[in-house]
Order: structure tokens, then sequence, then C-alpha cells
């Protein structure tokens, strides 16, 4: 079923270990035998960075409750500890790093109003086992907050203040 529309772009990890470099086809087949019709990601991000097509872009997803019929999704491999699967870690490589950034920036060319989310924000699950949004920050995809009101000027000043004087023992002015 076509998607109509594309408001999130949705951030997963495929919560396995380091060493485990799965590709497309085996999370395809992961979902089908969970019973999707077939791969729920539009694209996966290898461990050495290769992105690999999943559904196509205009493909309603399988990867986000609630939010398929509205999002592509992105998996990137790892996101996990390599003793405990049940440990999340951003455990992500340079290339995978690199691509994904190489594609968001695509795809907010294509969908700029779309906002960029990490699958933890809308469950109640650690994936994608990093902050998105400090991610995308870092990386221009979105602004800083501004300081619009007095309230919130002398807030920082006093937070300012008293981070100094915890971390030089001495009152600033």
């Amino acid at each position: 079923m076509p998607r109509s529309k594309t408001e999130y772009i949705v951030i997963h990890c495929s919560a396995t270990r380091p060493s485990q470099d799965v590709d497309v086809r085996t999370i395809d087949r992961w979902h089908r035998e969970r019973g999707f019709l077939k791969v729920g990601y539009h694209y996966v991000l290898t461990r050495s960075g290769e992105l690999q097509k999943g559904r196509e872009e205009d493909e309603t997803g399988a990867h986000a409750k609630g939010y398929n019929h509205k999002s592509i999704g992105i998996c990137i491999v790892g996101g996990v500890t390599q003793d405990d699967h049940t440990v999340p870690e951003d455990n992500f490589t340079d290339a995978q790093w690199y691509e994904l950034k190489k594609l968001i920036t695509e795809l907010k060319e294509k969908y700029s109003d779309a906002k960029i989310i990490g699958h933890n924000e809308i469950s109640g699950k650690a994936c994608p086992s990093f902050d998105v949004q400090e991610w995308s920050l870092k990386n221009g995809f979105i602004k800083p907050a501004s300081i619009t009101t007095e309230e919130e000027k002398e807030i920082i000043n006093n937070n300012r203040k008293k981070i100094m004087e915890e971390a030089y023992g001495r009152k600033t002015e």
C-alpha cells in the first residue's frame, strides 16, 4: 500500500552484536518469520556502511507501530553489546555514521518537513541505542532552541554560575 505522507524518518538498530554483520536479506527473513510480507525497513545500513534498499520509499513500512503510514524506517546494524544482547550499546562504525548522515541529507532534501526521530522516542524500546536528537543537532539537521524570554536567560545564567561555583569552588559574578 502506498504511503501518502512522510512526517517522520525513524531510525532503528537491528539489536545485533557488533560481530554480526547482518544484511537486508537476513532482516527480511527474520521479518517474514514474524509474519511480515517482507523486510519492514526502507533502508538497512550494514556494519561496513553499505546502504541496502528494503521497501520502496513510497511503500508503507512495518517498523514503528502507529507511524508506518507516515514514516520512512532506517535500520543500522548493531546496537547491543557483544556479551549480552539485552544491553543496548552505541557501537556503530564510522562507515555507518557517514552513510547515515548522507542518507538523512538526501531524505531531508525530498521530505524537508519530516522529523528525524529514534524508535525509542515512540516506543518503550532502547532502539536505536543512541540519542537521535543529539546526533541530529550535532550534524546540523536541527537547530538548537533559542532563548527568547528574560526568564529563560536568567535560568541559564543561574545554572552557569552554579556550574562555575561547583567546578572552581568560588563565587562568580
